[in-house]
């Protein structure tokens, strides 16, 4: 933020504790630092926070003016699904944090995105949005601002959000009586259990790694939260062996707490993540851990 030019170069002073040197900066250098803002407020040093010009940026600065129509929507719709009974939307919601709404607003937006991209490249519009009864062959046709596309992203975002709930949250809305979810709250509860696959394991990898149900180009990150036991290395096998489209050769299969250093773990599975020169498969990395109270395998 602060430079000493000098003739045509700019410099800024570095130093380490006493000591103290002018160095020459590039005329295009540009520093940009992310962080939470826990950890700045934490552990960042002041000098360092004076030194940065300093802006504080959420999901939905972001997002466009009809998405953030939506987040309105959205939130009043969270919060009358998830505030039952003295619950809090982060009982109904695994995960869910202020900033929540207005990142699946957006992840909504990509995926559909993609499969709008995806029908009018392999001329298939056999997909309905869930929630609605929009189709696919409508949005495709459907500009960003329009009333079916809002329809089409509300509703997907309903469902994307829905993943993850705990069972427990969806049972508490048979007994809501809101006006706003007479209509909703039957198919809310039949989507969960039935179609979103939530009661096997089995049932769900299948579904999401399907081709016809994928939308993402760049792969899938799942996160399975259980009450259940780990999976034994026999269960792990017998899971394989009911999903025909992973080869058991293309899976690694890792314990979080066989690593004793963050390094350690993201040397191991950095591979997974990288496409090989030549490589035609998809690589399929299941971490398997269990996070107990008040500790926290990775900082």
């Amino acid at each position: 933020q602060y430079y000493i030019h000098i003739g045509d170069d700019r410099y800024v002073d570095l130093g380490l504790q006493t000591h103290r040197v002018k160095c020459r900066v590039h005329k295009n250098f540009k520093l940009i630092l992310i962080a939470e803002k826990k950890t700045v407020y934490d552990k960042f040093p002041t000098p360092l926070i004076n030194r940065l010009e300093k802006h504080f940026v959420l999901t939905s600065s972001v997002l466009t003016k009809w998405q953030l129509d939506l987040l309105s929507e959205f939130e009043e719709w969270i919060h009358i699904t998830s505030c039952i009974q003295n619950f809090t939307e982060k009982d109904a919601f695994v995960g869910y944090q202020n900033d929540t709404p207005a990142s699946v607003i957006f992840q909504a937006t990509r995926q559909l995105n993609n499969l709008k991209e995806k029908a009018l490249r392999d001329n298939d519009n056999m997909f309905n949005i869930p929630l609605g009864c929009t189709s696919l062959n409508e949005i495709v046709v459907a500009d960003e601002d329009s009333c079916v596309w809002k329809e089409a992203t509300l509703n997907y975002s309903k469902w994307l959000l829905l993943q993850t709930s705990p069972p427990d949250a969806v049972y508490r809305l048979r007994t809501e009586t809101v006006q706003l979810l007479k209509d909703e709250k039957d198919r809310l509860v039949n989507l969960y259990f039935t179609d979103q696959h939530h009661s096997c394991l089995v049932d769900f990898l299948h579904y999401h790694l399907s081709q016809e149900t994928s939308c993402h180009d760049g792969g899938l990150m799942m996160q399975v939260t259980t009450h259940s036991h780990l999976l034994s290395s026999n269960e792990m096998e017998e899971m394989l062996q009911s999903l025909p489209m992973i080869e058991r050769s293309h899976v690694n299969w890792l314990l979080l707490q066989q690593f004793e250093t963050e390094l350690d773990f993201t040397n191991n599975i950095s591979p997974a993540f990288q496409r090989q020169a030549g490589q035609s498969h998809d690589s399929f990395l299941i971490i398997n851990w269990s996070l107990m109270r008040g500790q926290s395998y990775l900082e």
